[in-house]
């Protein structure tokens, strides 16, 4: 079993520097792009993996810089060396925490038809998860998209997306087992939800990251924190 204890932490702020803070808003539209048919592959099929994946020059921002990544099979985006953790917790500071965090939870790449895929399309770089979770389950798709200037511009300066495909004829997936936010290379943590039933409906809920003057808190919550056990999946 694998146990998480998170106490109320909805309306947290901590003390922080005077500088740019991330937040994660849900009122920016954005548009899945299956790119599972002409992306390239990183051949990352496995359990608890890592793969380096390096952000393409342009598409660096406070989140990830250019040249920066590991992706892991469980739902992450992170400063090398990386972080293939399964068991989700609060984003809380380190170097190897620092970057996207779309949806991290128990999950694999090593079914049929599961990989994770990077392609740049128009003004987005994209990284798509199509996984499992850890006990097989309903499939989970799901997306990061990186913007650079121009496409920043077009989605009321959001620095990245994540979206969410729904899977037909399967019981959707609502991020009441994962961890959803984002950390940047200044520690400032955006945190939209943590093992929060709802927190993402499939087809519907786009994320943005987005950085806002200082408020004189380095996270912020969506959803607020939990009490939670659970086995792994």
């Amino acid at each position: 079993m694998k146990t998480v204890v998170l106490a109320s932490l909805a309306g947290l702020a901590l003390a922080s520097a005077a500088s740019a803070q991330l937040s994660i808003v849900n009122n920016i539209a954005g548009s899945f792009v299956d790119i599972s048919g002409t992306g390239t592959s990183l051949g990352l099929n496995g359990d608890d993996a890592t793969a380096a994946l390096a952000i393409p020059v342009g598409f660096g921002n406070a989140v990830l810089s250019d040249g920066a990544g590991v992706v892991s099979t469980n739902g992450r985006y992170n400063v090398a060396p990386g972080d293939a953790s399964f068991t989700n917790t609060i984003i809380a500071a380190g170097s190897a925490a620092q970057g996207y965090y779309p949806y991290w939870d128990d999950l694999r790449t090593d079914a049929v038809g599961s990989n994770i895929y990077s392609q740049i399309v128009g003004d987005a770089f994209i990284v798509q998860w199509d996984a499992t979770f850890f006990s097989g389950g309903a499939p989970i798709r799901m997306q990061l998209q990186i913007f650079n200037a121009a496409g920043q511009a077009a989605h009321g300066g959001a620095l990245a997306q994540y979206l969410y495909q729904p899977i037909p004829g399967v019981v959707s997936y609502d991020g009441g087992s994962a961890t959803i936010g984002a950390m940047d290379d200044q520690g400032n943590i955006a945190q939209w939800s943590f093992n929060t039933p709802g927190a993402v409906t499939p087809g519907q809920t786009v994320l943005s990251i987005v950085q806002v003057p200082a408020p004189g808190a380095a996270a912020m919550l969506g959803f607020g924190g939990l009490l939670a056990a659970r086995r792994r999946r």
